[in-house]
């Protein structure tokens, strides 16, 4: 690559799937597209991950979708539909929702979906280090080549970072976090030093009772004795999810790595030839887990059960080895990685070899290898890190623990009305310290599904405050404890989409994304089945018609709870409160949650409302709003509604869609 200059309509900083997501997403829609890579393989921290993680079995957005049906078709297609690795892949729990895959499979089909797309071009091993801005918007990005040092200059009209990092957002200028919040800063009750233990047989009662579409799991409870909220630098660690086998044929044994030190992972057995003390202190040194934690789950490599005798390992967990990732140079970073490696490789060493391991377990370790099929250009070890946690920007608005909840007077978490994806995930930390207290787990780790609730995720959180032309789906403007539910790949997906999209509309309408109509926005969303709101009654595979406009209206405070019932009818009070809150939204007065909030005080009742009756409501409250009689008698015939039906709530949603976007 030669000192030179190149443009394209859209760049994207990060082969990470959420960049990948929103390249296709504005490349189908006729954008060219560039996509900046820091290696040779799309997101290869993705594809070790070897499911797609998620407690909700619907439907929720266009690329999640594709990916799992391309999933699902190749070991159907390759294997058979009653085969043992199709049966592994669509998970035989029926309380898992994910589907999972070999990260090979993974990356061939991030790479057939990217291939197939002309305006999408990819720069591999290439990393930034300045921009260009014209006050409030970048003209230029400048990266170098990793290879050979030269300096290509990259001009764009949109720009999203979707680095796991944060890296261009940071080099623009833009502010971030690193760490933890205090818990007094937001008033988040799991931030900063906590300290909390899972509850053996306590399963979320929402769920457990069928009153939310999720998947019951554990839950953590807390706060224990030390959890004094204090804010620091610390964050989530880091791990290298290793792809293991138990193919005889496709195994390989890791040798003792350089630098190993059996006493770093003596804590792992607590052998009782060590002093309480000297236990302690070795446990703490690098690890947050036992034995007999993996062997309570069901196996000493514990992680996803992946197709053809294969796992993901999720136990190489390495806690404070990652604090300075996020803004260390790049020869830093790679010694970061080397750590990492040398840890994972070191546990599962000791596990088959060591003395203080009893024999069983070392011969049951012995059985399991690195997959030798696997990321075979870089000695089967996954092509990234698995980078939990790193900058997050200060954005147009924080998402925070209280966005994750239920909201006061509401049955749901509260509503925002710019809402472009939705969390389902729990508000999830793994360890940021070694640090226990008598009885628990290590210091900032906890798994809240009991007080957790599918939120509504603005398009603020995307946006720079002071940078119009800027998307920052990955690194976004999010607390460390909220990070726990956004970063699950599903929602940074989802954004991805929605930063792709958004580029796609600032096209369309000559503006930046900063100044988008979000409206506008959404309702591309809502149309392409992109869910904004979450529903228990249906999801976005749904192909009735008023789909997209419950979605929609879900973001602007016609639903105090997360039961749509689409096909109640129409109350009296519930229509009135409808009229009301379409006015003040067509008025450009709209309180969301408070709208909401009046429906939590309307009583059952057992009347019911003819469209004629509705359309005269709506027409007293329109009264203020620039919308016409005639526009809301049209409205009708283009529903295809007669004036006496009686309406569902459904039908309802429909027409005030129809209504408020004419």
């Amino acid at each position: 690559m030669s000192n030179s200059t190149k443009s394209a309509e859209l760049i994207i900083l990060g082969g990470t799937v959420p960049g990948i997501a929103a390249a296709v997403h504005a490349a189908r829609a006729g954008i060219e597209t560039q996509i900046v890579m820091y290696d040779d393989h799309l997101d290869g921290m993705f594809a070790a991950l070897g499911a797609i993680e998620t407690h909700y079995p619907g439907a929720r957005s266009p690329f999640v979708e594709e990916f799992k049906r391309r999933v699902l078709e190749h070991y159907r297609t390759t294997y058979g539909a009653d085969s043992e690795q199709y049966q592994v892949c669509t998970t035989l729990d029926p309380n898992n929702p994910m589907i999972t895959f070999e990260p090979s499979v993974a990356e061939q089909i991030l790479n057939d979906i990217v291939g197939a797309e002309s305006k999408i071009r990819l720069l591999k091993r290439c990393y930034p280090i300045a921009v260009e801005l014209a006050r409030d918007v970048i003209q230029t990005v400048v990266v170098k080549s990793f290879d050979d040092g030269s300096i290509l200059r990259l001009d764009g009209q949109v720009f999203i970072d979707a680095t796991y990092e944060g890296d261009l957002a940071a080099i623009a200028g833009v502010p971030y976090r690193i760490g933890r919040e205090a818990r007094a800063e937001y008033g988040e009750s799991h931030a900063g030093r906590i300290f909390t233990r899972f509850v053996p047989g306590k399963f979320p009662i929402a769920a457990a009772r069928g009153k939310l579409n999720l998947l019951p799991k554990w839950t953590t409870m807390g706060l224990y004795a030390g959890s004094t909220g204090e804010g620091d630098d610390n964050i989530q660690n880091y791990s290298y999810r290793l792809c293991v086998s138990c193919d005889l044929d496709n195994r390989r044994l890791p040798e003792k790595p350089d630098g190993y030190d059996r006493l770093n992972y003596l804590g792992i057995v607590e052998d009782p030839e060590i002093t309480e003390t000297k236990r302690y202190a070795l446990h703490h040194r690098f690890l947050t887990y036992k034995l007999r934690d993996m062997i309570a789950q069901d196996h000493v490599f514990h992680g996803h059960a992946l197709p053809n005798r294969k796992r993901s390992w999720n136990a190489t967990n390495f806690p404070g080895a990652g604090k300075a990732y996020p803004e260390a140079t790049w020869d830093k970073r790679r010694e970061i990685a080397q750590r990492h490696i040398a840890h994972a490789l070191g546990i599962m060493y000791f596990l088959q070899n060591d003395d203080a391991v009893p024999e069983d377990i070392r011969a049951m370790a012995r059985q399991w290898g690195l997959a030798k099929d696997e990321f075979v250009d870089s000695d089967n070890i996954p092509y990234q890190m698995y980078i939990r946690e790193a900058r997050r920007t200060y954005g147009r608005y924080t998402f925070t623990e209280h966005d994750g909840v239920l909201a006061p007077g509401l049955e749901r978490a509260p509503i925002h009305a710019d809402s472009i994806a939705i969390t389902e995930f729990p508000l999830d930390s793994l360890p940021c310290t070694t640090d226990r207290m008598p009885g628990t787990l290590c210091d900032g780790q906890f798994f809240q599904m009991e007080i957790s609730r599918p939120g509504q995720v603005p398009y603020r959180i995307m946006l720079p405050e002071h940078i119009q032309n800027l998307l920052v789906p990955t690194a976004a403007s999010v607390t460390h404890v909220a990070w726990a539910t956004i970063r699950q790949t599903p929602t940074l997906i989802q954004l991805g989409e929605a930063a792709g999209i958004a580029a796609v509309l600032a096209h369309e309408t000559q503006t930046m994304p900063g100044k988008l109509r979000v409206e506008q926005l959404q309702q591309k969303l809502v149309r392409a089945r992109s869910m904004i709101t979450f529903f228990n009654e249906f999801d976005m595979a749904t192909d009735a018609v008023w789909v997209p406009a419950v979605q929609y209206l879900g973001a602007k405070g016609f639903f105090a709870s997360y039961d749509a019932r689409p096909n109640d009818p129409l109350t009296l009070a519930t229509a009135r409160a409808w009229a009301e809150t379409a006015a003040q939204f067509a008025c450009g007065k709209l309180d969301a949650n408070a709208q909401a909030r009046k429906l939590m005080k309307i009583a059952v009742e057992l009347s019911q409302v003819c469209a004629r009756e509705f359309i005269e409501m709506l027409n007293q409250e329109f009264g203020r709003a620039d919308i016409s009689r005639d526009t809301l008698a049209t409205t009708l015939t283009r529903c295809e509604i007669a004036d006496e039906n009686i309406l569902t709530r459904a039908e309802t949603c429909r027409l005030i869609y129809t209504i408020l976007n004419s």
